[in-house]
């Protein structure tokens, strides 16, 4: 029944602030209060929902939710797990909520059988760093939120790492899954990683004040070719790169192929175009 002296927002607070009911769960039954129910690690329902389907969300919910009481028990040692059973939005919730410091360390196979690596560093609970490949920051940090399939290792007090993400936690997760989902219900529309990709106007013809974001697409689209060595290579989140890519698409400024064109015989490292725009990049103020 609706709550008639207290909201469930406030609720929620009041016994998220109270360390003994600060790990609570809820079940949020019609509509999450503002910001979502991932916001508050909670689950959402339809307000006309079969109780047996409520009672099955809550049997999930309290499953989860002793594997990660379980998790918190076992903090002060090396704990290992699978992303299938605990993914890491939830275990970066916990660490936040428990004020934890340490390392995740995250492992997976790729399409390609290979085995790919990521870390994320924890200080009081707070994300301070993350990094996989030669990728590091929030972009890394969003690219591993994406992963369902994979081992973790949390270590605690793994040595210190310079500070490269001051974003608020919650506002964090809650900006890296907004991304991972709309990527997913997109997913049919952005252009694939496999892909090539090419300017089809010529670039001098091109507006000289751009979005950073943008101008960093086009720059690199002088030097690379295919979509994934423009997603990888950008500073900003996979998911915005891909979204940039297909608006410069919508507005006949880039073409996305299967093939990638053939150079010819006597290209030299850089064309007289790529060599002028990384002279402006170099003048700019991301130059540095």
């Amino acid at each position: 029944d609706p709550l008639e002296l207290i909201d469930a927002a406030r609720l929620v607070e009041i016994l998220r602030a109270n360390p003994r009911t600060r790990r609570v769960r809820f079940v949020f039954v019609g509509e999450a209060p503002a910001g979502g129910a991932e916001e508050w690690g909670a689950l959402t329902v339809a307000a006309d929902a079969d109780p047996d389907e409520v009672g099955e969300r809550v049997a999930d919910l309290a499953e989860r939710g002793s594997e990660l009481d379980a998790v918190v028990q076992e903090t002060r040692e090396v704990v290992e797990g699978r992303l299938s059973q605990i993914p890491l939005v939830d275990l970066l919730q916990l660490f936040h909520l428990n004020r934890r410091s340490g390392t995740i360390e995250l492992s997976r196979r790729n399409s390609e059988g290979r085995s790919v690596r990521g870390r994320v560093h924890l200080r009081e609970g707070d994300v301070v760093h993350a990094a996989t490949g030669a990728v590091e920051g929030e972009k890394a940090l969003f690219r591993l939120l994406g992963w369902s399939e994979g081992s973790f290792a949390f270590r605690p007090d793994a040595g210190r790492v310079a500070t490269q993400i001051t974003t608020p936690t919650r506002a964090l997760l809650l900006e890296g899954m907004r991304q991972l989902d709309e990527g997913k219900r997109l997913r049919t529309q952005l252009p694939s990683r496999d892909a090539h990709v090419a300017l089809k106007v010529r670039s001098g013809t091109l507006p000289s004040v751009v979005q950073p974001l943008t101008q960093e697409v086009l720059l690199l689209l002088e030097l690379y070719s295919q979509v994934g060595e423009i997603v990888d290579h950008a500073s900003f989140p996979d998911y915005q790169v891909l979204r940039t890519i297909q608006t410069l698409v919508q507005r006949g400024i880039v073409e996305v192929r299967a093939r990638a064109p053939v150079p010819p015989p006597d290209a030299g490292l850089f064309r007289t175009a790529q060599v002028r725009r990384l002279r402006e990049w170099q003048g700019s103020a991301r130059g540095e």
